[in-house]
């Protein structure tokens, strides 16, 4: 509606005027932003176009945008973009020249500003630079950027793997997973080329499936790895041009080296070195698995697979019920054995385990499915939960 209406808002919220009185707190604020961004000094209606951090909204917040390009129309959301750290960002453009990926948010229009809101909540131990592209907009003029800096004390101390599963030991030809858990957040740019995993001393090629980002989990400290299925699935292409990443009876080392902490903090080399053994093509049955029920009211669960199940899976997917209401407690794996510590003490009466079918082995072998199954194979999998009764006296 042009400056003089905000400014109007504006000053009935500093005078305590009625209208703001009625407005939620939120509404008042954005006036408040609106019109410090929109109106500059309030002195006319030919504001600079403008990017800034809103550390009250948490938001990357672009004013004055004129015109009606709204986010939904082609090119408006690409306009605002956010990335993590400091971007080598080609001359004039928005685009990086390492090819780093934006950050995951929202663009949307608040008046006459563009908000940039991130998907997940900003990290206080990272750097942020937001960069506008007014072309984007059919606006005049070249791309400005604003940095949001960390907030927290930089620990560039070398970060340290905590644990790698399946842990060094004997693992099948067929194996399709490995987790690596670092003591703190790590930066997810460049994983790729620190991960290697080699024979004989040699790298094995196309080991592992490409994610220049890495596959991680909400708190960056956990870094998924898989096993190219194209090299693990007989007849397909990948397998028969280059063979199986892993061939049984060899020794096999995962090497990390060159990793970074988010702060900054660089890993030296971590190895951990495997036992390859045949493949496992039998389907892990929970219904086999071995239940020993607590003897107290204080004591754990526990449960012992048939085979190693895949840690990640086991702990989201067994569940423990009591009247058809979930228990809440702490799961643990431990090679083939899971246990489960209640929150509160267990009640006497009978509990149910409850197994998901999406629960795989080591080699991605669901109940009643293989992964590496036969595309002749017309058996249906399992699509419904295991259920192991049990009572607590």
């Amino acid at each position: 509606r042009g400056c003089p209406t905000v400014i109007s808002i504006w000053r009935r919220h500093r005078c305590g005027g009625s209208d703001v009185a009625r407005m939620n707190a939120s509404r008042a604020r954005r006036a408040v932003l609106a019109a410090a961004l929109l109106c500059g000094s309030c002195a006319d209606d030919a504001a600079e176009l403008r990017l800034d951090f809103d550390a009250e909204r948490a938001a990357f917040v672009a004013a004055p945008v004129r015109g009606e390009n709204a986010p939904n129309e082609p090119g408006s959301v690409d306009a605002l973009r956010v990335f993590v750290g400091e971007p080598d960002l080609a001359p004039g453009t928005c685009q990086p020249s390492d090819s780093q990926p934006p950050l995951l948010g929202t663009v949307h229009r608040e008046g006459a500003a563009l908000v940039f809101e991130p998907r997940a909540p900003w990290r206080n131990d990272l750097g942020y630079t937001a960069c506008l592209d007014p072309g984007a907009l059919g606006l005049e003029g070249e791309p400005r950027t604003a940095a949001r800096e960390p907030t927290s004390n930089p620990d560039d101390a070398p970060p340290r793997v905590v644990s790698v599963w399946p842990a060094s030991g004997p693992v099948p030809a067929n194996l399709l997973r490995l987790y690596v858990t670092f003591d703190r957040p790590m930066r997810q740019r460049g994983v790729d080329r620190g991960v290697e995993l080699l024979e004989s001393g040699q790298p094995i090629s196309d080991a592992f499936v490409a994610i220049p980002e890495g596959l991680w989990d909400e708190s960056s400290r956990r870094l998924t790895l898989f096993l190219h299925p194209g090299r693990i699935k007989r007849g397909v292409g990948p397998r028969r041009a280059q063979g199986p990443a892993l061939r049984e009876n060899t020794e096999v080392t995962l090497r990390l080296a060159g990793l970074q902490s988010a702060s900054g903090g660089v890993l030296s080399e971590h190895a951990t070195t495997y036992q390859v053994v045949g493949d496992d093509r039998s389907s892990p049955d929970p219904l086999q698995w071995h239940i020993t029920p607590p003897g107290d009211a204080d004591e754990a669960l526990a449960l012992t697979f048939d085979e190693r199940i895949d840690v990640a899976l086991a702990q989201r997917l067994i569940t423990v019920r009591y009247a058809g209401d979930p228990v809440v407690g702490t799961p643990q794996v431990a090679g083939r054995r899971w246990t489960f510590a209640p929150e509160t003490p267990w009640l006497p009466g009978r509990y149910e385990i409850v197994v998901e079918p999406q629960i795989e082995d080591l080699a991605g072998n669901r109940p009643g499915s293989l992964f590496d199954r036969a595309l002749t194979d017309e058996k249906p999998p399992v699509d419904a939960p295991s259920v192991l009764p049990f009572e607590v006296p």
